[in-house]
């Protein structure tokens, strides 16, 4: 009688705690939270794909104002396309949704974070550690994805954007391929030829510092808060209904929820 009343008297959440303790097997109860944990990420997922904060709002937009979807991928469980960024652990009592990602923390709360730029002597050592390490896996003629990739990040032309000042700023008339022997007009094709984007990025910052425009040594990046995790309100309700239905799956006997329950999570 005592635990009937109680059973009444309690609302929400703690009603349902309530029943998960008194009535579902012990071993069943692990069942239901992993099940509750599974579909709280499904739902988070679901918001997410549509760039929603829990509130409602809208993702707050990149920096470049693109419109380009953001974080989809930051939700991922175990399977294809990577280790798995959030996991589910379940017990008798509770069930827990763990972030596996440093990037969902940061999205989530935001975050502004100090970038230094790197001095041109760091680029070469950088440079040579990266071209060493290709060539150690290259040896012997072992080709693939791998040499591609360092290759391109070891020794990339420079950008169109760097050739235009090269030529509009610096001042490049003529440029050589065969260390000065032959010059050929200087062309932005030309130009991004000659050059690195290390290279031409250095001689652009020590021209600048000639004419008095020193070049930023850090800069701030700040992320705005965007709601990775988390559930809304509409979220809530359908995990409660969701709950509900799974206590009166597994419990000892059959049960009743109380009258207008259901159309209460729905309204």
């Amino acid at each position: 009688m005592t635990r009937r009343s109680k059973y009444k008297d309690l609302q929400g959440w703690d009603q349902l705690e309530h029943l998960l303790k008194t009535v579902v097997p012990k071993d069943k109860k692990v069942w239901i939270w992993r099940a509750m944990g599974r579909k709280a990420l499904a739902l988070n997922r679901a918001r997410v794909k549509w760039q929603m904060n829990t509130d409602g709002s809208d993702f707050e937009k990149r920096a470049d104002g693109s419109d380009k979807p953001m974080l989809k991928k930051t939700l991922r469980g175990k399977g294809k396309g990577g280790p798995a960024q959030v996991s589910v652990e379940a017990y008798a009592d509770s069930g827990i949704v763990k972030s596996l990602n440093p990037v969902n923390i940061d999205q989530h709360f935001g975050s502004v974070k100090t970038v230094k730029a790197m001095t041109h002597r760091e680029l070469e050592l950088r440079q040579k550690d990266v071209k060493g390490y290709r060539d150690r896996y290259n040896q012997g003629k072992r080709k693939g994805l791998f040499g591609k990739l360092f290759s391109a990040e070891t020794d990339p032309p420079c950008s169109l954007e760097q050739a235009r000042v090269l030529k509009n700023e610096v001042g490049f008339k003529k440029v050589s391929f065969d260390g000065g022997k032959t010059k050929v007009r200087a062309t932005f094709a030309n130009l991004q030829k000659a050059f690195t984007a290390n290279t031409a990025g250095f001689i652009i910052r020590e021209h600048r510092i000639k004419k008095g425009k020193r070049p930023k040594t850090s800069w701030s990046i700040k992320v705005p808060p965007r709601d990775v995790l988390g559930i809304s309100k509409q979220d809530e309700k359908i995990l409660m209904k969701y709950m509900a239905t799974l206590i009166k799956k597994y419990a000892y006997f059959d049960i009743s929820m109380p009258p207008g329950y259901e159309e209460e999570l729905e309204s």
